[in-house]
């Protein structure tokens, strides 16, 4: 299986559980820093590979979203539960966009910015 460095990170099969020859159907890939970023700029890749039966789209990114500037109706939310909503937001965009997989590699965005990683 693949090996993520980050104790936290997972890999969700949306349409259940899949092991590493899921991987290598992949023919688009959008890896993005934050949340929405692959709903946003991968939107073409998800779009082309939706219902198709011999293209597959996986997603990956970076960040958790702890940290992120808050609004209504998330403004009195903690960075632990700002983590929960995300993660399974991403899960769920990924069983509606029929994603092949999808990578929450859940790290800060501080340790992303560092140039010590």
């Amino acid at each position: 299986m693949v090996q993520l460095s980050h104790p936290i990170s997972e890999v969700y099969f949306p349409e259940g559980p899949g092991d590493d020859l899921q991987l290598t159907k992949t023919t688009h890939l959008g890896i993005g820093a934050h949340q929405d970023d692959l709903e946003i700029f991968a939107i073409h890749g998800i779009l082309e590979a939706y219902d198709n039966p011999i293209l597959y789209f996986t997603g990956v990114t970076l960040t958790d979203g702890r940290g992120a500037p808050l609004s209504a109706p998330y403004a009195s939310v903690d960075d632990d539960e700002l983590w929960k909503i995300r993660c399974n937001e991403h899960k769920k965009a990924a069983d509606i966009g029929h994603y092949n997989e999808q990578f929450l590699l859940n790290y800060a965005s501080r340790q992303i910015k560092s140039t010590d990683h």
